[in-house]
């Protein structure tokens, strides 16, 4: 008898947490990534001199399934310790980097040959037909239409784009409403704030060192552009022998919020301006204006929930399940827990 498979629509932490646990228990799983890279905003972009973690920064471990996880990284030299010199220090567990970039959490599930990459999931659909996967997926990758089926999805994406999906599906196939509506309802709940990020080099030897490698910047302070500006190489394994010093700004939810659709030159501009005021160094504006470099994380943060709500969703009749970080925090570890507990329940009814 062959095994029963499973679709996961996402390969940040959640989902490869996921494929990973369903893996080990004997089924067959395929990963979906519209992206090239795995591990969602645990993500690094490299440069001829510098690595930036322009996403995700770090994370803390708290739970004994995730520090499992951790050690495991840990012994495969793809996680480390990270102790900055911190501007505003908090009472917080251990900081954990992935090395040599925060991409390289991905790798600690070893999964790659699981993950269909650049594959765009459109639609699915629930098949009534007897003696057929009742699932079936149509996604896009080298710009050509693919289906396949599937005995169970696991949707591993942000709040909203799995909405997205599911009221697509019910467009096209209305026996399905009574079934996803529930879960629209209770992902509406869910709010996914964006961040503006910018990322640069600056010329140590010119501008000199500075006292701190991290601003982690409290919410009642003045400023209400900038949350978090980390000195990149002070990371492990990011050290070279140049006198480069690589820079992650990451803009306030609530700042990106209010400007979520403004030209990214005014926001280059915005975020380097508060940066200089902030760091004390100064920097050529114009040049790196031009020379850095921006994303904007369309769903960066969750708005808190209560600590006692689910952290999956899983309709057991249908074998349709959703996970990710957005059920509880913004956190690398909620993400890892929610993808094991959509698993848990899957196995459950599988």
């Amino acid at each position: 008898m062959c095994a029963a498979s499973v679709a996961i629509v996402g390969a940040g932490i959640a989902g490869l947490a996921c494929a990973k646990e369903l893996q080990t228990a004997g089924l067959s799983v395929q990963v979906f990534e519209k992206s090239r890279g795995l591990g969602g905003r645990s993500a690094t972009r490299f440069a001829a001199l510098s690595k930036f973690d322009h996403g995700a920064q770090f994370f803390t471990a708290r739970s004994k399934n995730f520090l499992d996880w951790v050690d495991v990284g840990l012994q495969m030299g793809l996680i480390a310790l990270w102790q900055p010199r911190l501007r505003y220090k908090r009472e917080e567990p251990q900081w954990y980097v992935g090395v040599p970039g925060m991409a390289s959490l991905a790798r600690v599930f070893q999964l790659d040959e699981l993950v269909q990459r650049e594959a765009l999931v459109l639609q699915i659909e629930r098949i009534e037909t007897p003696g057929q996967m009742p699932w079936r997926l149509t996604y896009e990758k080298n710009q050509q239409l693919q289906v396949a089926t599937f005995d169970f999805v696991i949707l591993a994406i942000p709040g909203p784009q799995a909405a997205q999906l599911l009221q697509k599906s019910i467009a096209n196939q209305p026996t399905l409403d009574g079934e996803f509506t529930a879960l629209l309802q209770k992902l509406s709940c869910k709010t996914m704030l964006p961040c503006w990020a910018i990322w640069f080099e600056t010329n140590r030897d010119l501008l000199g060192d500075t006292k701190y490698d991290v601003w982690q910047i409290p919410e009642d302070l003045e400023n209400n552009q900038i949350r978090w500006i980390a000195k990149n190489n002070s990371k492990p394994f990011r050290e070279d022998k140049s006198s480069v010093d690589s820079w992650v700004v990451q803009a306030s939810s609530e700042w990106s919020l209010e400007h979520l659709a403004e030209d990214p030159l005014v926001i280059k501009r915005e975020l380097l301006s508060v940066f200089a005021k902030v760091t004390g160094l100064e920097i050529d504006l114009l040049r790196l204006e031009r020379e850095s470099f921006i994303q904007r994380w369309r769903y960066a943060r969750v708005v808190p929930q209560d600590s006692i709500a689910e952290v999956s969703f899983y309709l057991e009749h249908i074998g349709l399940g959703i996970c990710g970080d957005y059920f509880s925090a913004s956190r690398i570890e909620n993400a890892y827990l929610s993808g094991i507990d959509v698993t848990k329940q899957l196995l459950r009814n599988a």
